[in-house]
C-alpha cells in the first residue's frame, strides 16, 4: 500500500465510466484515490500476488477504514472507465514506446509493466511533457472467472483457468505433443486427449512389437514420424487394423491416422512422407 492519506486523483472523465458501491474486506483501510481490486467478493487495496482475485481496475472515490471491522462491515464507492494519473514505476518505468500497453498495479498508487499485481488499465501517456513521474492510465474493469464457472467444453481442449481466473494453456498432449523415442518392445503412449503423437526409434530402423494401448471410443490420432534415420515401423496385429495388412515405416513427416472403435485401432489414412 502506497497511499497513506486521501488523494483525489487527477482524471479525465471517460465515456464508459461506471460507479458502484462494494463491501470492504476485513482489516482494510482504503483511502480516497487508492487503486482497488475485488477479492473473494470484498474490496481491497491493490497489491502484488492477490489471492481469490475477481476484479480489478477500480479507484476509490470515498475513504473506508475497516481496519478493525469484519468482512462487509463498511462499503466504499468505486469508479472505473476514466483516464487517471498514477505514479510511474521507478524500477521499470513506462516510456513513450509503451503507449497502449496494459499496465499492472505495483501498489495502490503505482503502475508499471512489471510486477504481479492485477491489471490496472492501459498506458495513455505522461501527465505532462517534461515530468515522467506521473502517467495517464485508462482504467478498465477486468473481471476474472472462478474455476468451474466455464464448462470445459466451452473453454476448449488445452485451455483452463489459473488460480486467479485467467484463461491459460494447460500442458496436455492435445496441444503440446512430446517426442516418444521407441525401442522395438517399448509401448507407445496414447493419452485420452491426444490428437498428434510424434515418434522416432531409439536406433536406426526398428519394427515395433508392442501392441498399441486402448484408446477412447471414437478417438482419432495422428502418429507422425520425425526422423529419416531412426525410423519405427508399425505392423498389423498390434491392436491396430491396417489397410490390406500393409505395414508403414514412419520416416520424417510420414504419418498414420487411426481411430479407436472401442476395442481396436483402425487405419483411416496414411502418408508415406513429404518432401
Amino acid at each position: 500500500m502506497a497511499l497513506d492519506s486521501n488523494l483525489p486523483r487527477r482524471c479525465i472523465p471517460g465515456g464508459r465510466e461506471k460507479t458502484f458501491d462494494a463491501f470492504v474486506a476485513a482489516g482494510q483501510h482504503i483511502f480516497q484515490g487508492s487503486d482497488v481490486m475485488i477479492c473473494a467478493g470484498y474490496a481491497k487495496v491493490s497489491t502484488g500476488s492477490p489471492t481469490n482475485l475477481q476484479g480489478s481496475g477500480y479507484t476509490a472515490m470515498t475513504e473506508a477504514d475497516n481496519t478493525l471491522g469484519a468482512n462487509g462491515a463498511l462499503s466504499v464507492t468505486l469508479v472505473t472507465g476514466r483516464v487517471e494519473a498514477y505514479t510511474n514505476d521507478s524500477g521499470t518505468p513506462l516510456v513513450a514506446a509503451d503507449f497502449g500497453k496494459k499496465v499492472r498495479a505495483i501498489d495502490d498508487d503505482t503502475v508499471g509493466l512489471a510486477g504481479n499485481g492485477p491489471v490496472n488499465g492501459v498506458f495513455r501517456g505522461f501527465v505532462d511533457g517534461s515530468d515522467e513521474a506521473l502517467v495517464w492510465v485508462e482504467k478498465q474493469e477486468t473481471l476474472l472467472i472462478a474455476a468451474g464457472e466455464i464448462p470445459a467444453d466451452i473453454l476448449g481442449a488445452g485451455l483452463g483457468l489459473d488460480a486467479n481466473g485467467k484463461i491459460v494453456h494447460t500442458a496436455t498432449a492435445t496441444q503440446m505433443p512430446t517426442l516418444q523415442t521407441l525401442a522395438a518392445a517399448t509401448a507407445l503412449v496414447i493419452a485420452s486427449t491426444a490428437k498428434l503423437i510424434k515418434i522416432a526409434s531409439d536406433s536406426g530402423a526398428v519394427t515395433l512389437t508392442h501392441a498399441l494401448p486402448a484408446g477412447v471410443a471414437g478417438q482419432q490420432v495422428i502418429i507422425q514420424g520425425t526422423s529419416d534415420t531412426n525410423v519405427p515401423t508399425i505392423t498389423a496385429g498390434l491392436n491396430v487394423k491396417l489397410v490390406d495388412g500393409v505395414s508403414l515405416a514412419l520416416a520424417n513427416y510420414a504419418n498414420l491416422i487411426i481411430h479407436y472403435d472401442g476395442s481396436t485401432w483402425v487405419e483411416d489414412s496414411r502418408a508415406a512422407g513429404h518432401a
